[in-house]
């Protein structure tokens, strides 16, 4: 059910992040490729960028086992689907914050970005997705508070590299398509990204709850961790 979630939440972001993610998807260096080389060097980005998201994941997923190891994952749970419910409540929630640190690191990655944008090689499309996963973005944000209630480190890193590829079918056709891809549809699109923030927030709550459905909402044992799998 995680897995599903985080595919959707994935394709959602996908429509949400275009408006910074887009212009940087439009100016990769890939038109000057042949047909070949141009799909492998978009798809190379893309990867990157799960990659990236992967491994965040594995470290926030970490942080989600020592709260689970503590006995607090039944509280985690209920504050991560709160978090979810306000964000498609609060659009804001959504947007990335700066603080002048996360801003000099994210200086760095753009200077780092712009380097391998002028190589031009095929092999540097995946650096530059694995740039690009570091760049600040809300709904990145809330996916990786999804990665912290999988509870795992592993299961942290699957959540997050399953949701970097459910933003590939857009960012896919963004360089490769540009401005044929009509603004009024992915608007509409973009209208159900509250509703699947809503969904996931909701899941969370029932997990939280202890209600005793199977994976839906499972009992949980003395320690705190749950008695089925996700």
């Amino acid at each position: 059910m995680f897995i599903g979630a985080a595919i959707l939440l994935g394709l959602m972001g996908s429509l949400h992040c275009m408006g910074m993610c887009g212009p940087l998807a439009l100016a990769l260096p890939v038109h000057h490729l042949p047909n070949g080389k141009r799909i492998t060097a978009v798809a190379l980005y893309n990867f990157g960028r799960a990659f990236t998201y992967a491994l965040i994941g594995l470290v926030f997923g970490l942080a989600g086992w020592g709260i689970v190891m503590s006995g607090f994952q039944q509280y985690l749970s209920i504050i991560l689907g709160v978090l979810f419910i306000l964000a498609a409540i609060f659009p804001v929630l959504t947007r990335s914050f700066h603080f002048p640190l996360v801003d000099r690191f994210v200086a760095k990655v753009k200077q780092g970005m712009g380097k391998y944008l002028k190589a031009r090689k095929v092999p540097a499309f995946f650096v530059l997705g694995i740039l690009n996963g570091f760049l600040p973005c809300g709904l990145v944000y809330i996916a990786l508070a999804g990665a912290v209630a999988t509870g795992s480190p592993w299961e942290g890193a699957l959540f997050m590299g399953i949701f970097g590829l459910g933003t590939m079918p857009v960012m896919f056709a963004v360089p490769l398509l540009g401005n044929l891809l009509k603004p009024k549809a992915i608007n509409r699109l973009r209208k159900l990204i509250p509703v699947t923030l809503a969904l996931f927030g909701i899941l969370l709550l029932l997990r939280g709850l202890d209600l005793g459905i199977p994976y839906i909402s499972p009992e949980m044992t003395e320690s705190g961790s749950m008695k089925c799998c996700h």
